[in-house]
């Protein structure tokens, strides 16, 4: 027999390369005749690169939930809970963490299978909180405390488009999150001026690096120094949490004006199978195998990877390893906000990113920014129409 070669595409962080081997090594040992090469993009792809410049040339391809509208709209994904209804199909929600599985519903399909589970939460080095006198604060106003008595030891990612995705989790904390509508997407103009009064007062503290970083970068920055010491906003990176890591990271559930954990904005990654490819049969068993408790239970956390399957984040042994992340942030990722999956959804987060990136670098006003958001929401790009922004 032949061997068949799929290929992938992934992203480019320890959480997310790290298991692609060992998971691809296992399933060629239970499919011998199938073998798995992955590409890896950075982290802006991910997040904002169109996928019909890349499902024609990948058989896998790991995606975030917003890019559903445009596999729907341009027929790129092949729907899996109609292929593996036992692991994705409409009963199998509880199987996985919060709203993952729902995530990437759309036209009453599922395009995309949760292999991955995030949200916006805080981030601590509990170390150097330890030597300022504080403990990690957990509501806003202890926030505002320790920003008042240790400025610049507060780091934020700002980034485009991550001042955003903090901007969108403490609207939908104030209980208006962004939605479609006819137009593009709506929300509260005075949410959104409520939410910039926080964020900036917030940022009055920052260390104005902060507009460099992304979260990746943020994480990396409070592991490579004892410069700062709290996040109050990013997306989890498990990882950090790890004991091989030196300075460890502490991790926190999300919190904003309004009390309680609602309104983290929802990330994670999902594994999808490309219409075009020429072995979908062999690429759907990989996605099964995936989605396995071999797979979410033991081979993805134990190569740096961060699993959706509930099982997986309810496992002692696991949140142990990974100093205590699940159980921390578990609160945040059950009441999490789903994005909107519009197929202009993507390319709207990355001007609203680039926007508020702006507004923080105090290259615009307030006024600018309020302006050229309601711009970006009210007329959104097609992606089929926008050039690429992920070099940006």
């Amino acid at each position: 027999m032949s061997t068949i070669a799929l290929k992938g595409l992934g992203w480019g962080h320890r959480r997310a390369t790290g298991p692609l081997a060992p998971l691809s090594s296992r399933f060629s040992l239970l499919h011998p005749h199938v073998s798995i090469d992955w590409t890896i993009r950075p982290l802006t792809a991910f997040e904002d690169q169109p996928l019909s410049e890349v499902a024609r040339a990948f058989d896998l391809l790991i995606v975030d939930h917003p890019f559903s509208g445009q596999i729907v709209e341009e027929a790129l994904f092949v729907p899996l809970d109609q292929h593996l209804p036992r692991c994705l199909g409409s009963g199998a929600d509880a199987l996985y963490c919060g709203p993952s599985l729902r995530s990437y519903r759309r036209s009453n399909a599922l395009w995309v299978a949760p292999i991955d589970a995030a949200c916006v939460h805080s981030a601590a080095r509990m170390d150097l909180l330890d030597r300022l006198g504080y403990s990690m604060p957990s509501t806003l106003n202890e926030l505002l405390q320790l920003g008042r008595h240790a400025s610049g030891r507060i780091v934020m990612p700002l980034a485009s488009p991550h001042a955003f995705t903090t901007a969108a989790s403490l609207m939908a904390n104030l209980g208006h999150p962004i939605a479609e509508d006819a137009a593009g997407f709506a929300y509260e103009p005075t949410v959104l001026s409520e939410m910039l009064d926080v964020m900036d007062e917030v940022f009055s503290f920052c260390d104005p690096r902060s507009c460099e970083l992304n979260s990746i970068g943020v994480h990396d920055a409070m592991v490579q120094s004892d410069q700062y010491a709290f996040c109050p906003w990013v997306f989890g990176y498990a990882t950090y949490a790890e004991n091989n890591i030196v300075s460890r990271l502490s991790f926190g559930s999300f919190f904003g004006p309004n009390e309680g954990h609602a309104g983290s904005m929802l990330g994670g990654a999902g594994l999808g199978v490309s219409a075009f490819s020429a072995h979908p049969s062999e690429a759907l068993s990989f996605v099964e195998f995936a989605m396995s408790e071999e797979a979410q239970g033991t081979i993805i956390p134990a190569h740096h990877g961060q699993p959706a399957l509930t099982k997986a984040w309810d496992d002692a042994h696991l949140d142990q390893q990974y100093g205590g992340y699940f159980s921390s942030t578990r609160a945040s990722l059950e009441r999490a906000w789903i994005r909107p999956t519009s197929a202009q959804y993507p390319t709207f987060q990355s001007r609203a990113g680039a926007i508020f990136e702006h507004y923080f670098r105090r290259n615009i006003t307030r006024a600018e920014l309020l302006s050229r958001f309601q711009s970006a929401a009210s007329s959104p790009e097609n992606p089929a129409n926008r050039k690429n922004s992920h070099e940006q």
